[in-house]
């Protein structure tokens, strides 16, 4: 970092051009090869799409949609954008049409670049609602000549359909041309721009995902994007020799962030072209840390325990060290007492362990880091035991991601760490976790009375989370404020905690509870296929017969019943029945994996009813 502090990503990202300029910066596949970018070519690639921006029009404070997968030109465009003083509003590639035109029409996006034709066809097909648009680039320029489908729509009217924006449209690689051209009649014309970010300026509009409605557009100023970057310095975590993958969705703050921290570092951030082969892609990268969501743990967990099952040592010795093992791990951490079983499965697993989780991710995985819904204390108990440690923290888009974290040398299991430096949190009266500080939004894109609604009359940030800290100021997440389930009887249930619980039993998915206003809780449950389908091999009966199977259901009621002796009794799951699986394709969960109540209750109506006996 610069011995000045920053005030500007920009003055972040120009720092670290200084120091480290020919070193590599950012690591891409072309033609099966891995390539390097080195930090000044990255500045002058963005720098070229900043003046060919400024070319067609661009002007400061200006909005630019970003809509396109997670890849090397994602972060070269945003930049871009940043230099010239615009404002990035990056867009999900899973959204559909209706959802990708609302975010740019409520952002008046002037520009658009997108990845390919399958994202350009979200915007063209119904190009008249988008009257401030005037300019659309396209990444994949011979993938939008060669696709047959979107010729066939729109080859004999893409001028019609595009004819009225900026005669500078098409492909990123012409705009760069066009930028080159720029520079080299002017060659302080980004410059200009640049010098004159300020710290309250709105360097991106990132639209949450959200439980109901559409999409609402955090604020977030440069000055938030520094303090993140500045915070996760301060924890003295990553080292500027560090490699990182990155194939989260940039569109999400989260994994916006990690590439910010790695401009902050110096860091190396490869980012891969084919989420089928990412294991593969982490055998050749060795990356030394990275961040994912909890279903790629749980998937990678799977793998481990059914490669364990058929060690010399067979499944079952390799599970019961394991659990022995992170309970001693558990009770070091919390300050209680080791039981003498406990350490000496520690022992065991220290023999036995195959370190098989960092050999996966390249063999120099020093941590992980696990974003975006929670993480299950089981799973974060299997890798710690099986050779890698996972660091879960907590955080908001409005909180610019990352609020509290867990680090390798101060961590609480069961809790997500403590605040950040220059974070600030408090538990309200109704035990609402609060939050202010400079990496909190200023607020919602248009929508003062959402602004106004979010904060207390002292400016702390409702986060919407319920919380409470430990005595060593460790924050543990207690539940979902907004989610509280208040029954008939006008007892209190958070759900989130008692669907971790009930997702902590083997053949358990996903939970999702209800009881608002009803008599009692139930619970809808999505069983693992793989679980489901054992089952039935074993029993020798179909896939369709195991939730109905009495064997199965006095198992699966056995296990339930041990969660409820736990949650209380007003909290207890009464009834459950199986459905299918959620995804964000039936509307059933966000971009971000978490649970869209409403849509699950509707979606489910007539399983609910008769759970409770109508």
């Amino acid at each position: 970092m610069a011995t000045s502090v920053p005030t500007t990503i920009l003055e972040v990202f120009e720092s670290r051009v200084n120091q480290s300029s020919a070193r590599p910066a950012l690591r891409r596949r072309i033609e099966s090869v891995w390539t390097s970018v080195s930090w000044k070519e990255w500045w002058e690639a963005s720098e070229r799409l900043a003046a060919g921006l400024i070319e067609v029009g661009v002007q400061a404070g200006d909005r630019v949609l970003l809509l396109s997968e997670t890849r090397v030109e994602w972060v070269i465009c945003d930049m871009a954008i940043q230099m010239l003083g615009g404002v990035t509003v990056p867009v999900y590639p899973s959204l559909g049409p209706v959802l990708v035109q609302h975010i740019a029409l409520d952002s008046g996006a002037v520009a658009a670049i997108v990845s390919d034709p399958i994202q350009l066809d979200k915007l063209v097909e119904h190009r008249q609602t988008l009257s401030a648009l005037r300019s659309v680039f396209w990444i994949e320029r011979e993938a939008v000549r060669a696709q047959a489908d979107f010729r066939g729509r729109f080859g004999a009217r893409i001028d019609e359909v595009l004819g009225d924006l900026d005669p500078w449209n098409r492909s990123l690689e012409q705009l760069a041309a066009n930028g080159r051209r720029v520079l080299a009649a002017d060659g302080s014309v980004v410059s200009r721009r640049r010098r004159h970010v300020r710290s309250e300026d709105v360097a991106t509009i990132v639209y949450t995902s959200g439980t109901t409605g559409e999409p609402r557009g955090v604020i977030l100023t440069q000055r938030n994007l520094v303090a993140q970057v500045l915070a996760l310095a301060d924890l003295q975590i990553f080292a500027e020799d560090d490699v990182q993958v990155l194939f989260l969705p940039l569109a999400h703050i989260f994994a916006r962030v990690l590439y910010l921290a790695a401009v902050g570092y110096g860091i190396e951030t490869a980012v891969p072209d084919d989420m089928r082969n990412l294991l593969a892609d982490m055998q050749e990268v060795e990356p030394t840390f990275f961040a994912a969501v909890p279903q790629l743990f749980d998937q990678v967990r799977a793998k481990i325990e059914r490669d364990g099952a058929h060690g010399p040592l067979g499944g079952q010795i390799f599970r019961v060290a394991g659990r022995l093992g992170t309970a001693a791990d558990r009770a070091q951490q919390t300050l209680v007492p080791t039981r003498r079983a406990d350490r000496i499965g520690r022992t065991i697993l220290d023999r036995i362990r195959p370190d098989r989780a960092r050999q996966l991710f390249g063999g120099r995985v020093r941590f992980a880091i696990s974003g975006g819904a929670p993480l299950s204390g089981e799973t974060l108990d299997f890798f710690a035991s099986f050779g890698l440690e996972l660091l879960q923290g907590y955080g908001l888009t409005e909180t610019t991601a990352v609020a509290t974290l867990n680090v390798p040398a101060d961590k609480r299991w069961g809790s997500v760490g403590r605040p950040l430096r220059g974070v600030d949190m408090t538990i309200d009266e109704d035990g609402e976790v609060l939050v202010r500080g400079d990496s909190v939004s200023a607020g919602y894109w248009h929508d003062d009375e959402a602004t106004a609604n979010s904060r207390d009359a002292d400016g702390w940030y409702r986060t919407g989370d319920l919380g409470e800290f430990d005595r060593d100021g460790f924050l543990h997440i207690t539940g979902r404020k907004k989610e509280l389930i208040v029954t008939a009887g006008g007892k209190n249930v958070a759900p989130v905690p008692l669907e971790a619980a009930l997702e902590r039993i083997a053949v358990v998915e996903r939970a999702v509870v209800f009881g608002d206003r009803r008599p009692f809780v139930v619970a809808l449950l999505v069983l693992h296929d793989d679980a489901v389908s054992g089952w039935a091999a074993a029993h020798g009966i179909g896939r369709d017969e195991v939730t109905s199977h009495p064997e199965f259901v006095a198992a699966l009621d056995v296990a339930i019943d041990a969660v409820n002796r736990d949650a209380g009794g007003y909290a207890a799951v009464k009834r459950w029945g199986v459905v299918g699986p959620l995804s964000e394709a039936a509307g059933t969960l966000t971009a971000t994996g978490k649970l869209r109540r409403t849509a699950i209750a509707e979606l489910h109506a007539v399983a609910l009813e008769r759970l409770y006996g109508r």
